[in-house]
């Protein structure tokens, strides 16, 4: 794998699950996080990031209108190339 990033859509007033976004030789694929799993323990990655994200601002990521899915309002650490491409290679998915 060449990126990974977790994503926990925490900034709502509801729970919300764990997200990992990673790219491989198949593409990009994401899964749901199980409790009590640290998200980078599932994926051996070159660069990574994870942060705390309005699912509202993911979304505006995604659509390549923002340049992290952190917002205003959530927060995020990690390599930035990692966000980069993920959201590069999922805009050409």
């Amino acid at each position: 794998m060449t990126n990974a990033l977790w994503i926990c859509a925490c900034v709502t007033f509801d729970e919300a699950p764990t997200w990992l976004i990673h790219d491989g030789d198949r593409g990009v694929s994401w899964r749901r996080v199980p409790a009590g799993v640290e998200p980078m323990d599932l994926v051996e990655a070159r660069t990574s990031a994870g942060g705390h994200a309005d699912p509202k601002e993911v979304l505006l990521w995604v659509e390549g209108k923002a340049l992290d899915p952190w917002g205003s309002g959530g927060s995020g650490s990690g390599d930035a190339a990692a966000v980069e491409e993920l959201g590069r290679s999922i805009r050409q998915s």
